[in-house]
C-alpha cells in the first residue's frame, strides 16, 4: 500500500536535495560519479536480462490477469503508453538514448512507427 502523506522524514530529505551538502551526490568530484556510473552501466547486458528478461524494461509492467509473465506486463505496458500517445503510423519516434530503444521498437512492430 502506498501512503502520500507528507512525513518530516521526507520533507528533510527534499530540503537536503535542494542544497549542495555532505548528505547527497551534489558535491561528489567527477572521478567519483564517474566510478559510480561505471559500476552500475558497465555491467554488461547478460546482468541486466537476468532480472529485466529480454526486453530489457527497467520499470513494472501492466498486469491484465494474474496469469500473465513479467514480459507480457512490459508489452502490455509498452501498448498503453503507444495507445495513451496515440501514435499512428508514418509518426516517427526520436530516442535520445534514454535506454535500449525498446519502446521505440515496439511501436515499429506493433504500430508502424519509425524513429
Amino acid at each position: 500500500f502506498v501512503n502520500y502523506k507528507l512525513t518530516f522524514t521526507m520533507v528533510k530529505w527534499l530540503v537536503l536535495q535542494l542544497f549542495p551538502n555532505h548528505m547527497n551526490s551534489s558535491l561528489k568530484d567527477v572521478k567519483s560519479t564517474t566510478k559510480e556510473i561505471a559500476e552500475h552501466y558497465d555491467r554488461g547486458n547478460d546482468f541486466f536480462n537476468a532480472f529485466m528478461g529480454p526486453s530489457m524494461v527497467y520499470t513494472s509492467g501492466v498486469y491484465r490477469g494474474l496469469d500473465q509473465s513479467l514480459e507480457t506486463a512490459q508489452k502490455n505496458k509498452m501498448s498503453l503508453i503507444c495507445d495513451k500517445l496515440m501514435v499512428k503510423p508514418g509518426q516517427r519516434f526520436l530516442d535520445i538514448g534514454c535506454g535500449w530503444g525498446t519502446l521505440v521498437r515496439h511501436a515499429a512492430k506493433y504500430y508502424g512507427q519509425s524513429a
